[in-house]
């Protein structure tokens, strides 16, 4: 090359093989190396959207998150400001599913003889049943498909939260996609209920909520959703003001569901009695029992005491009741279901 020709030789090099030559021709590929990092790293971006592409204006799902601005954490990137819910990593599902469950529940054939107007539904989050989440969400959305805001009323399982009622503002993370939260939903319910506290910690392992996730995100791609958790030393005063706040979200067009398993640790035979029982407290909207009702029945009364005060009069329907020992648990200590909703 003849800028290498340029170079002065001391006494005694030779062009070929000079040391001097080797170092020369290393220090300019370096500069040319940075020269093309500068280049790259200044050039304008033609794939970040000005603006998420939310589908019909308030979806949560963004596919293709921009695999080259923003933060990185827990193998996720950034998809960009405005996203609701994306100012902390967001909460990956796959801790709460059984994959090999899910598919198999979600795959199955199931008929559906009506098309709900449904304002409510009830849902266990025990996964084992994960067949009975599919078939209900599947119903639900048969009839009422293009559903924006979902608010899940679950039990805080561990007392996790500082709060008896706590509010979750992390997004989830489900295959690629994103399911986003719904913030001016939860900006009305801390307006309404000051009590009401936010956590993140919480929601990471509360699969009272995560384990719904991957089916709702399956039968309303498009929705946002309301994560709370209920611990159960709730007072009828805090559940009062959560449940106004409730009945003006459905108004707005929201939809609430209860996640509850029903009888725990019972016999399957004491565990029938017990859901019978249930049963009848649902038909007429028995909301004592519920207020009152312990871990022989469900593990999340207070969310349907809640939720039966916001929506007033309203028709139950029972879509499924199933036990444990149905999907090959021992029958004699069982966990049981029930599932439905109100229109």
């Amino acid at each position: 090359m003849k800028i290498l020709n340029l170079l002065p030789l001391t006494k005694g090099e030779t062009k070929r093989g000079s040391p001097r030559l080797v170092f020369f021709a290393i220090r300019l590929a370096i500069l040319a190396s940075l020269l093309v990092w500068w280049m790259a790293s200044t050039r304008p971006s033609e794939t970040l959207p000005q603006s998420l592409p939310y589908q019909g204006g308030r979806s949560g799902v963004f596919l293709e998150p921009h695999p080259d601005k923003g933060f990185v954490s827990m193998g996720w990137k950034h998809p960009g400001v405005g996203f609701p819910g994306l100012d902390r990593p967001p909460i990956p599902v796959d801790a709460f599913l059984d994959k090999p469950l899910f598919l198999a529940a979600w795959n199955q054939p199931f008929f559906i003889d009506s098309l709900p107007h449904w304002r409510a539904a009830l849902v266990n989050h025990h996964v084992l049943a994960s067949e009975t989440i599919a078939h209900l969400f599947k119903t639900l959305a048969q009839g009422e498909p293009n559903v924006e805001t979902i608010i899940i009323l679950s039990p805080d399982h561990y007392a996790a939260g500082a709060s008896t009622i706590s509010v979750g503002e992390t997004a989830y993370k489900m295959n690629g996609d994103l399911v986003a939260i719904d913030e001016p939903s939860i900006t009305r319910l801390k307006n309404e209920a000051p009590f009401v506290q936010t956590s993140a910690s919480l929601f990471l392992r509360e699969h009272g909520v995560g384990a719904l996730i991957p089916f709702l995100h399956r039968a309303w791609p498009q929705a946002m959703v309301v994560p709370i958790a209920i611990r159960p030393d709730v007072s009828e005063s805090e559940a009062k003001l959560v449940s106004a706040w409730l009945r003006d979200e459905i108004g707005r067009g929201a939809r609430a569901i209860v996640s509850s398993d029903m009888s725990h640790y019972l016999s399957k035979t004491q565990a029938d009695q017990k859901d019978k029982e249930t049963e009848e407290a649902l038909q007429v909207h028995n909301k004592i029992f519920f207020w009152k009702s312990s871990f022989d029945h469900l593990d999340n009364g207070k969310g349907i005491w809640m939720l039966l005060s916001s929506i007033g009069s309203s028709t139950w329907h029972m879509l499924e009741h199933k036990n444990s020992a149905n999907f090959g648990a021992s029958p004699g200590v069982t966990t049981s279901y029930l599932t439905g909703y109100w229109e």
